[in-house]
């Protein structure tokens, strides 16, 4: 196996977390980084513990699932926000992630920030 700096390996990951709106191809990433597709494949596998493609789609639906809890920003928009090019994919990469879809997640999310605030006016 070829050798990569661990460093490299870090920039590729932080390079990712603040380009997740954007193409993240393992081609694009090759190309931005100078590096093979196996090398980059197998190494950052090695050192973050997970297929690279399976580390993007983890930071994206992270990402969505913030943004749903945190925003009223439409669906269609987060969608977008977290590289996906249309609400389509999305949903269904949403719902495969988390067994339910991006709505039915945000309307549980607002449940029960509304039973936690009126636990707390009980409280006081």
């Amino acid at each position: 196996m070829s050798l990569v700096p661990n460093n490299l390996l870090l920039q590729v990951g932080e390079y990712i977390k603040s380009h997740l709106n954007e193409d993240l191809s393992v081609a694009s990433l090759c190309k931005h980084f100078h590096i093979t597709r196996t090398v980059l494949q197998e190494r950052f596998k090695a050192f973050h513990s997970l297929p690279i493609h399976t580390y993007i789609l983890r930071l994206r639906m992270e990402k969505a699932r913030d943004m749903l809890i945190e925003t009223d920003e439409s669906i269609k928009l987060i969608a977008i926000e977290c590289g996906y090019r249309n609400a389509r994919s999305f949903l269904k990469a949403f719902k495969k992630m988390w067994n339910e879809t991006p709505e039915q997640f945000r309307s549980l999310q607002r449940k029960l920030h509304r039973n936690k605030s009126s636990l707390l006016v009980v409280k006081s």
